[in-house]
């Protein structure tokens, strides 16, 4: 009785933090800040900066079809370093 009572706690607890809405924090206050921020153009920047010595290389194919395509980031000294991939789920 009491294993299946604690799983049962247990799941409700999971899908409260699912449903909960996601609090804000520093990151996200950041981020809202930067979305609203505007060139001389009136249209908003949402680019990241870069270092100065970071080298882009874009559209690197990695597969047969057109759009698979990505691009790489380069920053100076990356002898050694780690290496972060993001994917993204967006059309």
């Amino acid at each position: 009785m009491f294993p299946r009572l604690l799983r049962c706690l247990l799941a409700l607890a999971v899908l409260a933090l699912a449903i909960h809405p996601a609090q804000a924090g520093p990151l996200r206050d950041w981020l809202q800040a930067r979305a609203g921020e505007e060139d001389d153009s009136g249209e908003a920047d949402n680019r990241a900066s870069l270092p100065a010595d970071t080298r882009v290389l874009r559209d690197i194919a990695y597969g047969g079809d057109a759009q698979q395509r990505m691009d790489v980031y380069l920053p100076p000294r990356t002898e050694g370093a780690p290496v972060i991939v993001m994917v993204h789920g967006g059309g």
